[in-house]
């Protein structure tokens, strides 16, 4: 028997030990949140897959540093940090959450008992699916295995009807669930994950669950994605981080690793941001170096790009999507980030924080479960038309690709994408460019 027994009545699961541990973990997660994110500039009018997307995000040029010179992270003083988050309470529909932490399963509306068996079955059946993953990660396999197995085994799981699609183009296909659980014959659903369009930003996710959303699978550390740029960092020891015409002001041993956090979305921020504030988060930013692949720059931007271009596709395909946060999943062997667009409004989010797969090595946690559960099915858990309720900043992305907007309005999935056409710039752009250009003039 592949898996044990998963009940299809919510009535049956009144008064279990897993409707207890859904109600102790939906009180934990209320209070976390989602930040805001501006764009400053990226390449978003490239014919360019989503691993060469390349996105600044305001952030970065808030709080910019000169690694290779040596220097260390800097804030411009000229530019108000102004970020703004959102909290899951404010996120989703929150009277849900509090009936079913109060009242329990009874308190399930009907239109809802479908998401809720899945996670519950999820929780029943959590020794098995966490050992076929624990066997997997023992196993040092592939990313394309890797996929297979969480999609087969974790993300499937939190969504009623367990669609999803690998992606046919890995570098290696699993016919059958390589998790190496000697029960498990399941077979592995393999198509077409393409999304985008090739006149602009386009790829493949490694998983598409749902017919609408996409998951990129980073199965390596940091250092195996951004080897180069780590032998380039070389830290600055703390004492040289600190501005001297601001040292004598603070004691840089209690100031280094503090975070500055953002304000809550659609509240009074505080615009004058003090220098000590400054030095915090500049030394705070420089000194830790992330553990996890999906906080190196290029992977984030991967994501980014892979957010935008599909939460077009899907309002495009489902009209009923407009004007919703649509969600994208970034995953290594340790964490998840969630990142979300509305494309109507241009409003680009993100997890503030990773969602940490396992609470202890091989155990699955279920709080990152429920969470991961909340944005798989957000359509039924976010409230509709987030934008028009709270004070957003715009991504800027509309701004960034103008006209070119039509573009990822008519962008698809499941299409073939030819390759791009490199040779572009140099047989029909500088021909024209020369054609065009005039002689300089000289200044008089």
């Amino acid at each position: 028997m592949a898996e044990n027994f998963s009940e299809r009545n919510l009535k049956l699961y009144i008064g279990s030990t897993e409707e207890a541990q859904l109600k102790s973990t939906l009180k934990k997660i209320k209070s976390h949140t989602l930040v805001n994110h501006v764009i400053e500039s990226c390449n978003a009018i490239k014919p360019v897959s989503f691993t060469n997307a390349d996105v600044i995000l305001q952030g970065y040029v808030n709080v910019r540093s000169d690694c290779l010179a040596g220097d260390y992270w800097a804030a411009d003083d000229s530019v108000v940090q102004d970020y703004c988050t959102i909290s899951y309470q404010q996120m989703f529909k929150h009277w849900i959450i509090n009936d079913v932490v109060e009242n329990g399963l009874k308190a399930v509306p009907r239109c809802y008992e479908k998401m809720f068996l899945c996670l519950l079955n999820f929780f029943r059946n959590k020794q098995y699916h966490q050992k076929a993953i624990a066997n997997y990660k023992k196993s040092k396999g592939d990313e394309s295995g890797l996929s297979a197995v969480l999609a087969e085994h974790y993300f499937s799981l939190l969504i009623p009807d367990r669609s999803y699609l690998v992606d046919e183009n890995a570098s290696r296909k699993h016919d059958k669930c390589p998790c190496k659980v000697s029960t498990c014959k399941k077979r592995i659903k393999i198509g077409n994950t393409a999304i985008g369009s090739s006149l602009v930003w386009h790829g493949y996710a490694d998983i598409f669950l749902d017919q609408k959303l996409p998951v990129t699978i980073l199965s390596g550390e940091l250092g195996d994605i951004d080897a180069e740029f780590e032998n380039d960092y070389q830290p600055v020891p703390k004492k040289m981080k600190i501005d001297k015409d601001v040292a004598s002001s603070i004691d840089a041993s209690e100031n280094v690793g503090e975070h500055s956090s953002g304000r809550p979305v659609a509240s009074t921020s505080n615009k004058a941001k003090n220098e000590t504030d400054m030095v915090e988060l500049c030394v705070e930013v420089k000194n830790k170096v992330s553990d996890d692949v999906l906080l190196s720059l290029n992977v984030i931007d991967q994501i980014i790009a892979e957010t935008i271009t599909n939460a077009f596709v899907q309002v495009t395909t489902n009209h009923c999507l407009k004007g919703r946060m649509i969600p994208t999943f970034g995953c290594s062997q340790e964490h998840v980030v969630v990142f979300l667009y509305d494309p109507e409004h241009d409003i680009l989010l993100q997890g503030s924080d990773l969602i940490k797969l396992f609470e202890i090595p091989e155990h699955l946690s279920e709080k990152a479960a429920v969470e991961v559960w909340l944005f798989l099915n957000f359509s039924t858990f976010f409230h509709p038309n987030l934008a028009q309720k709270f004070k957003f900043k715009k991504s800027r992305f509309h701004s960034c690709v103008k006209k070119y907007i039509s573009l990822y309005k008519k962008a698809t999935y499941k299409q073939r994408f030819a390759p791009a056409d490199t040779n572009f710039f140099a047989e029909v752009a500088m021909p024209e460019i020369l054609k065009e250009a005039k002689p300089v003039e000289e200044n008089i």
